[in-house]
C-alpha cells in the first residue's frame, strides 16, 4: 500500500524540493535575505506535510473501500457459484426423479392393458394425464437448460401426430369429441421430440376445452403451417395476449379448474428455441385455432 502511495506522491514531493532548490539558488546568486527564504521554505514544507498527511488519509480510505469492494465481489461470486451448484443439484435430482417416474407409469399401463372395463378406461385416462404432466416436468427442466441438444432432421408430420392421437384416443371417446384428421405425409425439418411436445400440449387443450365438440388437425404445405382447431369454448380477447405467460390460466382455467398455466408457456419456449412461431386465433364461444409455423430449413441456421 505504501509503495502505491509514494508512487502517486513522489512527483509532487520532487516538484516541491526542486522548487526549494531553485529558490535557494536564486537567493544565493542575488545575495538576498535568507531569513525570508527560510520562512518561505518552512511554510512550503509545512503545507507539503499537510498535503502528504491528507493525501495519505484519503489514499488509505480509497484502498480500504477498494479492498472492501474486492472482498464483496469475491463473496458475491462465491455465493453465485454456490447457488449455481445448488440449482444444478436440484435440477439433476428432479431430472432423475422424472426419469424414475416413467418406470411405474409404463408398468401401470401394461397392467391396465388387459382390464377392459369402464374403471380400467378411467384409470388409463388418468395415467395418460400423469404421463403428460411428467413429460411437462421433464420438458420444463430441459427447456431451461442451455445444454439440451437439438436433433434436427427431416420428419413427416404424421410420425409426430399419429402417436398422440393413439395416446389420446380414449380421451376423444370419453369426451365425445369428433376428430378430423387425414395422415399428413409432408415433411418438415425440426426436432421431432420437441415439436411433438408442442403439438401434444395444444391438442390436450383442445380436448380439455371442447367436450362434445370437434377437433381438426390440418397442414398447409404452401405456408408450412400446422393448424389444430377446435369447436370449444374459445378464449376471451382479454386473455389472448397472456395465454403464453408462465402460470397464467385465464378465465377458461378458472372455469374448468384444470389449467396449470405451464402447458402453453412450454409451447412458447420450445417455439422460440426451434424458431417455429406459434400463433392463435380465437373467438369466445366459437373455438380456437393454434398454428405452428414449420420450415424446410434447419432452425439452427436461422441463428447464424
Amino acid at each position: 500500500m505504501h509503495k502505491q502511495y509514494w508512487s502517486l506522491m513522489w512527483p509532487f514531493v520532487v516538484f516541491s524540493l526542486v522548487t526549494l532548490g531553485i529558490f535557494a539558488l536564486v537567493f544565493s546568486l542575488f545575495d538576498l535575505d535568507f531569513q525570508a527564504y527560510r520562512l518561505g521554505a518552512g511554510l512550503l514544507l509545512f503545507i507539503l506535510g499537510i498535503i502528504l498527511v491528507v493525501r495519505l488519509s484519503l489514499f488509505r480510505q480509497t484502498v480500504t473501500v477498494a479492498e472492501q469492494l474486492a472482498q464483496t465481489k469475491r463473496q458475491f461470486q462465491e455465493q453465485i457459484e454456490r447457488q449455481h451448484q445448488q440449482d444444478q443439484e436440484l435440477h439433476d435430482y428432479f431430472l432423475l426423479w422424472v426419469h424414475q417416474m416413467k418406470t411405474p407409469i409404463t408398468a401401470s399401463a401394461l397392467l391396465l392393458a388387459d382390464i377392459d372395463t369402464e374403471v380400467g378406461d378411467s384409470l388409463r385416462l388418468e395415467l395418460t394425464q400423469i404421463e403428460r404432466y411428467t413429460n411437462m416436468a421433464l420438458t420444463y427442466l430441459k427447456v431451461k437448460s442451455t445444454a439440451s441438444d437439438l436433433h434436427i432432421q427431416s420428419h413427416t408430420l404424421d410420425e409426430m401426430i399419429k402417436p398422440l392421437i393413439n395416446r389420446y384416443r380414449l380421451a376423444f371417446i370419453r369426451q365425445h369429441i369428433q376428430l378430423h384428421y387425414t395422415p399428413i405425409t409432408e415433411s418438415v425439418v425440426t426436432d421431432a421430440n420437441w415439436s411433438q411436445l408442442m403439438i401434444e400440449q395444444i391438442l390436450n387443450n383442445a380436448i380439455k376445452y371442447a367436450p362434445h365438440g370437434e377437433v381438426w388437425i390440418t397442414y398447409d404445405a404452401t405456408t408450412q403451417r400446422l393448424t389444430i382447431r377446435d369447436s370449444g369454448m374459445g378464449i376471451r380477447s382479454s386473455d389472448l395476449p397472456k395465454i403464453f405467460d408462465k402460470g397464467y390460466s385465464g378465465f377458461n382455467g378458472e372455469l374448468t379448474q384444470k389449467a396449470s398455466g405451464i402447458g402453453l408457456f412450454l409451447v412458447q419456449q420450445i417455439a422460440k428455441r426451434l424458431h417455429q412461431p406459434v400463433t392463435v386465433q380465437s373467438t369466445w364461444g366459437a373455438g380456437s385455432a393454434f398454428q405452428i409455423q414449420f420450415s424446410k430449413v434447419d432452425p439452427l441456421l436461422l441463428e447464424e
